[in-house]
């Protein structure tokens, strides 16, 4: 999925949720907090609130891990920064979003996500307010996954 992100996509903004999905939560009995699963957005509601749930295969099933837990490499994190920046942003200027899964093959389970922001300024040129590219991990410490199945095991 890719997005531009300009000052534009603020307005109207009713509020900031804390960025992690939890409306669907699969596998209760495993991992930390009783969640292990968790339908993970792939536009944070941080960015683009209250639009990111609308939007057509947006979601994919993500560990607490790969949305919030892991200290500074998680998509909360990252999102977070992008939010910032936005909100931070003079006119003209724009970020350009990526956010791509990995799947192998005709996996269910995502391996994990690819991050990608670049900030530039109202004539194109690349500025540092918002610059990253990660690649966070769809794992849980402790879990194997079956990224065919879905099916998890404590190790």
């Amino acid at each position: 999925m890719r997005i531009l992100l300009t000052k534009a996509h603020e307005k109207g903004k009713k509020g900031v949720t804390d960025g992690h999905a939890v409306g669907k939560v699969y596998g209760r009995e495993f991992g930390p907090n009783s969640d292990f699963y968790h339908a993970s957005h792939l536009l944070g509601e941080q960015i683009f609130p209250n639009k990111a749930s609308y939007c057509r295969g947006e979601y994919i099933v993500g560990t607490r891990s790969l949305n919030m837990d892991s200290p500074r490499n998680n998509m909360k994190y990252y999102e977070e920064i992008i939010a910032k920046t936005l909100a931070d942003l003079s006119w003209g200027e724009k970020i350009y979003y990526t956010v791509i899964p990995d799947f192998k093959g005709e996996e269910a389970i995502a391996r994990g996500v690819r991050m990608v922001a670049k900030s530039f300024n109202q004539n194109w040129e690349p500025t540092m307010s918002c610059n990253f590219a990660i690649y966070i991990k769809n794992e849980e410490p402790g879990y194997q996954i079956d990224y065919n199945t879905g099916k998890v095991e404590e190790i």
